[in-house]
């Protein structure tokens, strides 16, 4: 099924008994698919209130796992205001149990709490399940305000240097990343900790997910541009972009991926996200002309070639240098300052365009 369901979908208000009844006489294996299919079940429900229930549960778990000794942690009162969260859907509670939660009374009050003798590494399943959910539920709810909001492109220009370097290598920016490579890493060590083994959803729920890309367009006359995007931003988001650096913006053109090629600017991609198309989190693109022309005049605008740098090998992340320039790029600039005083600016570029 869907977002790595492997049951069908149960009835989040009649689950809760069998689930109790069931759970004491139930393998690990038979735990984690009955698991797996009350967090599926909780797919039609309000996700206004949905939310909140699941992120204090994810939030109950972490703090167990993090803290397994803390006798607190393992003890929640049912009667709380905040567990009432969860308690609103007969299916979490039910999932609760399955993960090793117990409900009983101590000292006159009804609490859930995780025995000692309970598996840390259901609980951690457990959590990467309902994660997993979370990460289906928030786009549904959050995304449509955080594509609407401005981006600064934080435009670069760069030119090739006398040191050749790759323009499709990036360096990408670790607050790109909405979990780093260091998250993956304590997760590995805290299921080693644990003696646990890292399950497909607990690898899943660590996987990089990214909050920016950077994307680069590189032009047949030796310029490249960088701009920032986020990843559920359309490609004409990308086009608009281009078209404000040209020189010509009404000439049309369209945009390549490198092998496989994609024309990203083709009616059929226009309207797909950075993300469907696999460009996150970094990607560079080729400019065509359409008509195949590419020796008439600059292609972007002198506004962009003022900016322009040299490309290194780590330039997604050092500042603009614009006082070291190629020595072909001063070349240009002097001729056209050059032509400009005598008046031939047409006879000027020509030559510019050499070296």
């Amino acid at each position: 099924g869907a977002g790595g369901c492997v049951g069908g979908q149960m009835d989040q208000d009649t689950s809760g008994g069998a689930g109790r009844s069931e759970a004491g006489a139930m393998t690990d294996t038979e735990r984690m698919q009955q698991m797996d299919a009350l967090a599926c079940s909780m797919r039609g429900a309000e996700k206004e209130r949905l939310i909140p229930a699941l992120e204090l549960m994810v939030k109950i778990a972490s703090a167990i796992l993090e803290k397994s000794a803390d006798e607190k942690v393992r003890r929640i009162k049912t009667s709380g205001n905040a567990f009432k969260k969860i308690a609103i859907f007969a299916s979490l509670t039910t999932l609760l149990e399955t993960s090793g939660f117990v409900t009983r009374k101590e000292e006159g009050e009804e609490v859930i709490r995780f025995p000692e003798r309970a598996s840390l590494y259901l609980l951690s399943e457990m959590r990467s399940l309902i994660q997993r959910e979370l990460r289906l539920l928030k786009p549904a709810v959050i995304p449509a305000a955080a594509a609407s909001t401005p981006v600064d492109r934080e435009m670069r220009v760069f030119v090739r240097g006398e040191q050749q370097v790759d323009a499709g290598r990036f360096v990408v920016p670790e607050h790109f990343f909405e979990v780093t490579a260091g998250d993956v890493r304590s997760a590995a060590a805290s299921a080693a900790k644990n003696n646990m083994m890292m399950t497909k959803t607990m690898r899943e729920a660590a996987k990089p997910k990214y909050k920016f890309a950077l994307i680069r367009v590189r032009f047949p006359d030796g310029y490249i541009i960088q701009g920032k995007f986020r990843p559920a931003e359309k490609h004409r988001a990308v086009k608009l972009w281009v078209n404000s650096c040209l020189a010509t913006p009404d000439r049309a053109y369209h945009l390549s991926t490198m092998p496989p090629v994609q024309k990203i600017t083709s009616k059929q991609y226009l309207d797909k996200t950075l993300s469907e198309t696999d460009l996150v989190p970094a990607t560079l693109l080729n400019f065509f002309w359409e008509d195949g022309i590419n020796d008439v005049g600059p292609m972007v605008s002198s506004e962009v070639i003022d900016k322009a740098e040299i490309l290194r090998p780590d330039s997604a992340l050092i500042p603009a240098n614009e006082a070291e320039k190629p020595k072909w790029l001063e070349k240009r600039e002097n001729s056209t300052l050059r032509s400009a005083g005598s008046g031939s600016g047409a006879a000027g570029g020509g030559g510019g365009r050499e070296g």
